[in-house]
């Protein structure tokens, strides 16, 4: 098996192309996983493991869920767990990857900076290359770091869930395929430390199918793929069949067969089937019937395929007529995109050369377009009870219901008898998923799936001949529906919703007329009009320009494209499929012209039929409020005339009534015209593919906003803030950008929040704010005392904001009003910014919570002391920088301009939170008025993008149901106090030693801060003492005062560690080893116990003392009477013992100071 070589992704593709993609759908998405694993039960898995790329072999279910964010990219390994998410990527992925998922709560990087690999060009993806490329130092300890990473990252999971099959593609689980692939494989090498064969130390589980339900949840992303890639194809295919049919029927109608209608339908199917390897066949087909043969059995049968229909026009209709009506149905081969539509056969209206106005319709074809329209009413009313009840029961028998209804109110007697039977009316609401197959749809229960709303009366009679079947009517829709889950403010729950119809603007009504005479009627129609004569018209003034032509009832929708002929006396709408429609004083009762005097404004002319000549109109243009509307595009000739040459026309002499000018439509017309104006706008500027795409379908804004929170998650949002999620501007102040929902009371309680890890220097932060605005405010600042060890507790926090309450309410009465009070609140230790503002807003006191308020949370980074290792952050630290959940981030250090440490962070942060604003403070110390004013903003933290951007992100936090998992590597706080001082040198000393004893993942007691308050022996002040150990910063000031006291005349002093995994045994060693140490007792001196070089040193200081008798120095030797000679002296023993005895004395009495130092001695931390 080949390697492959990774380019580097261009410039391009690191800009997220999808414009619904946000942080809040790829959080949502990875919620979606993490759901499928629940540590509490010992049958569900620990972890999903993604490995993409040669390092799995390419196994496709690994690779669909790696691509479940984006397009699928080699060389990163993707460890789900409940409470973090680990990655794995070589450096040049790691910029292509951040948009996506840094953002990803409790996310862990591992990956190797820039610096660390040199040929980033040549960076190889697979474990074969570190065999067969050795030369390459870079290379290979780049995948020494990437096996050493998945070893670490499968730390502590007991059960490993791997996707191993693709959605419709299941295969047998076999672990030891799984074992063969290479990082597998490389795990069970004893250099690596993986302990073992990777199967046999980790249970291994198959998860595919729990993963491919998720593949089906529809969210804004895969919604703007399904619009942008299957319902546009679908759309033009459709666009295809009406053109054909446009062609076929103005050419030779008589002889247009039903397969020649369907062949654009029928062949998107079967080509998207031939690409698909996992492609379902359809339970429906797509099939064009005439007349007739739309029978009941007839169309089922063709509907599932047994059989298929190829009938000429002409023999579809009832006893040698034309044909009535034409049913269309079109199918996706690979998606849930399904449509069906009626459409009619008429004749032909020329009102100029059929002198007794007769209409195009015939009083069967116009009692089946009401009928067809009442049909329409019902699937969008009923649509609209599923979404309320989110029952298709009661939904379907709103459709029945309001069809047998709407059709009795037409008077005929014969379609009054044929509703009696409701078995004629199949109304259906069906679910389904990706691949388009029927899934379940639950009653009561919300289920993220495109669905589709089908009505159609069947086997409808002949109002001439009821013994004989006219055919039956047939209009589904596929729509999208958004459910919200509210909770009101006495606890109950109730549903808010929005629904997108998908197919909404395909056309829903169109008539062709079947005429003997072809297209030479038309034209000579046509011709007619350009070129009219009659003085009853006077001159043309508009000659058959572009116009989009209907009424308010959903039939219309949208609008019908025609020709505009305007004329002194007369306006004619003039369509090639059907004929033209004259309108005249006799027929128009007003007219109303709306244009809001902007150059890019759809103009619409509103023409109010009399109620008496309806019938002298197609039935599709005739309303309740018998207004026809008639639409100019901007810059047209049709709009440039309507003002330069038509009004100014009719103002000196027309028989038509006056144009009133408009300021505002009428409520019905608003969404069409909303449609209209999309339209006509993507027509003239460059708009993305989706926005294209989108032009048409009605409300598609506000179903995004709100599909954005329905799709969150299946929580409730509490009603205060629904308006704000789902951006109603009815509710929303236009002159304000906050959200206040707060008490009227003046006496609000304004937090300011400072965050951020232990090494930040938020502490500075805030002593700086005080102290510049002391002469402003009046501060109390919350903190917690370095000398408490206990982690955050919100009980403690509500006790003290309940006591700051009581406290304000007695100040305010008694304080300037232009001296504020105000409250600074810094985080403790390296604690989520989350887990604080969730203890305030949940005040459990109500008059205390609705008194408080959060002005501005700003967290404090130092670049030089935010990775961990390589490019991993301290935990808790990109959570810190969540969106919605910061306003300000203040970086500390590595101020200066062309910092490539500071340009990293930054670009980190700013893929994670795109609208939080950088400020620059070395060391905390903050000097720039307007930084300070922005930091201490009362209204920032409510900014209306902040308070919907936490909702979405986090939902349903204010009420505590987004549960805060802790990650599995925590910054925890030790903290040892101590009566002893500490000796100045040892401590710096051992403070720079730390970094040596670091330990690789998971880090257990690496000490990465230390902060203190002490005394050294040289010293009788207390000293503050901080150290970063991965920036080796030490900081040693005396504050100029000693301890607290603590009742015994010893003097309290603490050190506080913070680090991985702490035991405080062996920090109590370390500390100690930075005291006075106990004397050691020295033992006796004994001659074993001299050295050479002592003996030597002895002699050289006694060899010229005087001899004993007997001996003489003859200058070379020690020389005795008996003749014996040696080189030392005589009596060197004597001088040796001498020696001894002195050095004995000195031991025993330092060892009598010793004894006496012992007995008085105290630990450190006794």
């Amino acid at each position: 098996m080949t390697s492959r070589t990774r380019k580097r992704p261009s410039s391009a593709r690191r800009n997220i192309q999808i414009e619904t993609f946000s942080p809040f759908v790829s959080g949502g998405r990875l919620r979606l996983v993490q759901s499928q694993l629940h540590n509490r039960s010992t049958d569900d898995a620990d972890a999903i493991l993604c490995i993409s790329g040669i390092d799995s072999r390419y196994n496709e279910g690994t690779t669909e869920l790696s691509g479940f964010e984006e397009e699928i990219i080699d060389d990163i390994i993707i460890l789900i767990k409940r409470n973090e998410v680990h990655v794995y990527c070589n450096p040049i992925n790691y910029h292509y990857l951040l948009p996506y998922v840094s953002h990803w709560r409790n996310i862990r990087f591992h990956c190797m900076t820039d610096s660390e690999v040199s040929s980033k060009e040549n960076y190889k993806t697979s474990l074969y290359d570190r065999f067969r490329d050795s030369e390459y130092e870079d290379e290979e300890a780049a995948e020494e770091f990437k096996i050493h990473s998945f070893v670490a990252m499968v730390t502590n999971c007991r059960k490993i869930g791997i996707p191993y099959s693709t959605t419709g593609s299941l295969h047998s689980f076999d672990k030891m395929v799984v074992e063969k692939w290479p990082i597998i494989q490389a795990y069970a090498l004893d250099e690596y430390t993986g302990g073992g064969f990777f199967t046999m130390k980790h249970e291994v589980v198959d998860v595919s199918s729990a993963v491919h339900k998720i593949f089906n949840e529809v969210d804004p992303t895969s919604l703007e793929l399904l619009i942008t890639e299957q319902l546009s194809m679908f759309e033009r295919q459709w666009k295809t069949m009406l053109i054909t049919t446009d062609m076929e029927m103005l050419n030779n109608s008589r002889q247009i067969q039903e397969e020649k209608v369907c062949e654009a339908l029928r062949s998107y199917y079967k080509h998207g089937k031939v690409g698909s390897e996992t492609a379902v066949d359809r339970q429906t087909k797509p099939f064009v019937l005439f007349g007739t043969n739309t029978k009941k059995t007839v169309m089922e049968s063709v509907r599932i395929g047994e059989t298929t229909i190829n009938t000429p026009l002409m023999k579809a209709g009832i006893d040698g007529d034309r044909p009535k009506l034409m049913v269309c149905h079109g199918v996706c081969p690979n998606g849930p995109i399904t449509c069906g539509r009626t459409y009619f056969f008429t004749g032909f209206s020329d009102p100029l050369s059929d002198k007794s106005g007769a209409p195009s319709e015939d009083e069967e074809t116009r009692m089946l377009v009401q009928v067809y329209g009442i049909m329409i009413d019902s699937v969008i009313q009923a649509i609209q009870v599923y979404v309320k009840t989110l029952s298709s029961h009661l939904a379907r028998a709103a459709a029945v219901d309001m069809v047998c209804e709407e059709c009795h109110k037409l008077g005929s007697p014969m379609i009054q008898k044929y509703i009696q039977r409701r078995s004629n009316i199949i109304f259906t609401l069906e679910a389904h998923d990706n691949s388009g197959q029927s899934c379940q749809l639950p009653d009561g229960e919300h289920v993220l799936r495109v669905k589709t709303a089908s009505i159609s009366l069947t086997d409808i009679p002949s109002y001439r001949n009821p013994a004989k079947i006219l055919g039956s009517l047939l209009y589904s829709d596929v729509f999208i529906d958004s459910v919200i889950q509210v909770q009101k403010d006495d606890g109950t729950i109730a549903r808010d919703y929005e629904v997108l119809n998908l197919t909404g603007q395909i056309p829903k009504y169109l008539a062709w007329s079947v005429r003997d005479k072809g297209k030479d009627e038309v034209t000579i129609l046509e011709e007619n009009l350009k070129n009219m004569k009659n003085e009853g018209y006077g001159p043309v003034l508009i000659s058959g320009e572009s116009v989009h032509v209907g009424s308010h009832k959903n039939i219309c929708q949208p609008p019908l494209e025609a020709s505009l002929f305007m004329y002194q006396h007369k306006i004619v709408l003039f369509c090639p499929q059907t004929g033209a429609v004259i309108l005249d004083n006799s027929i128009i009762k007003s007219l109303q012209f709306f244009d809001d005097d902007n150059s890019r404004s759809v103009a619409i002319l509103l023409i109010e039929i009399k109620i008496t000549m309806k019938s002298t109109l197609p039935s599709y243009l005739v309303s309740n409020d018998n207004l026809i509307l008639v639409s100019f595009n901007p810059k047209s000739k049709a709009y440039k005339h309507m003002y330069s040459v038509v009004l100014p026309e009719w103002r000196k002499e027309s028989e038509l009534p006056d144009v009133i000018k408009i300021q505002e439509l009428p409520e019905c017309f608003t969404q069409i015209h909303e449609v209209l104006q999309n339209i006509y706008s993507n027509t003239t500027k460059t708009v993305t593919g989706f926005r294209k795409a989108t032009a048409s379908l009605q409300n598609i804004d506000r179903f995004l906003y709100h599909f954005s929170a329905g799709s969150a998650g299946n929580v409730p949002f509490e009603e205060k803030y629904l308006s704000l999620v789902v951006n109603r501007e009815a509710a929303l102040s236009e002159s304000s950008g906050t959200f206040e929902f707060l008490s009227s009371e003046t006496d609000q309680i304004i937090i300011n929040i400072i965050a951020g890890i232990d090494g930040s220097h938020k502490e500075n932060l805030c002593n700086t704010l005080v102290k510049i605005t002391k002469d402003r405010f009046s501060w109390t600042v919350l903190q917690q005392d370095l000398s408490q060890s206990t982690p955050f507790i919100p009980q403690q926090l509500n006790q003290s904001l309940k006591s700051l309450s009581l406290t304000h309410r007695n100040r305010s009465s008694m304080t300037d009003p232009k001296h504020k009070s105000r409250v600074l609140l810094v985080t403790p230790g390296s604690m989520d910014v989350y887990d604080v503002i969730l203890a305030i807003k949940n005040h459990p006191d109500l008059q205390v919570r609705q008194k408080l308020s959060i002005g501005a949370v700003t967290v404090c980074i130092d670049p030089m002391h935010s990775f961990i290792t390589h490019r991993m952050t301290f935990p808790v630290l990109l959570n810190q920088c969540a969106q919605g959940w910061v306003n300000f981030i203040l970086f500390t250090s590595s101020t200066s301009i062309n910092n490539s440490a500071l340009d990293d962070l930054q670009k980190l942060i700013r893929s994670i939170n795109s609208d939080v604003s950088f400020f620059l403070a070395d060391k905390g110390e903050i000097t720039r008025s307007m930084d300070i004013d922005a930091v201490l903003s009362e209204t920032a933290f409510m900014e209306k993008s902040k308070v919907r951007a936490r909702h979405l992100l986090y939902p349903g936090w204010s009420l505590g149901l987004q549960k805060n998992y802790p990650p599995s590597i925590v910054l925890q706080n030790c903290v040892l106090k101590f009566k002893r001082p500490l000796e100045r040198q040892l401590l710096i000393n051992r403070l720079r030693e730390l970094k040596s004893s670091f330990k690789p993942y998971p880090f257990d007691g690496n000490v990465y801060f230390v902060d203190g308050q002490v005394q050294f022996g040289d010293s009788s002040q207390t000293t503050e003492v901080k150290y970063a150990t991965l920036t080796d910063s030490l900081s040693i000031v005396s504050n100029g005062h000693v301890g607290l006291q603590n009742g015994d005349g010893h003097h309290q002093y603490f050190m506080s560690f913070t680090g991985c995994n702490l035991q405080e045994k062996a920090l109590k060693d370390w500390l100690r080893a930075c005291a006075k140490q106990i004397p050691q007792k020295k033992k006796l001196l004994e001659k074993k116990d001299l050295k050479k070089e002592e003996i030597k040193k002895i002699h050289s200081q006694h060899h010229l003392d005087p001899l004993p008798a007997g001996w003489f120095y003859n200058g070379t030797q020690f020389v005795s009477f008996d003749g014996e000679k040696q080189d030392i002296h005589p009596c060197l023993e004597d001088f040796i013992q001498q020696y001894i005895n002195s050095k004995n004395k000195e031991v025993e009495k330092f060892n009598a100071k010793a004894d006496m130092e012992a007995r008085m001695f105290v630990d450190l931390f006794s």
